[in-house]
């Protein structure tokens, strides 16, 4: 889902797979090895297009994202068991704590 961040720039090295990102405009496929950083304020989203897995390392900076994650987020109860279906719930939680971390979710037309 596009967004954008007030506080923090965020970084996204691949590594393994390719993923589609794409902000500001552009879109970029960011195969392995990759790196896409993204200044404040700049509304972008990302998504695995390909029907291969792909990782990712995420880093934010300043600190205190994790903690909007945190917030929302469902841990996984192993890697293994791979993504699963996002809940009208989740999405709810999601949109409530945005705006106290300086996300702006940029809804669909």
């Amino acid at each position: 889902m596009p967004h954008s961040h007030s506080r923090e720039e965020e970084g996204f090295y691949v590594l393994s797979g390719e993923l589609t990102v794409r902000a500001d405009g552009q879109t970029i496929r960011a195969r392995a090895g990759a790196f896409v950083n993204l200044p404040v304020g700049s509304v972008h989203s990302f998504k695995n297009e390909s029907m291969a897995p792909a990782t990712m390392l995420i880093t934010v900076a300043p600190s205190g994202f994790e903690k909007f994650l945190e917030e929302f987020g469902t841990v996984l109860s192993d890697e293994e068991s791979g993504p699963i279906p996002v809940s009208p719930a989740e999405i709810a939680r999601l949109l409530a704590a945005a705006p106290k971390y300086g996300i702006e979710i940029k809804h669909p037309a």
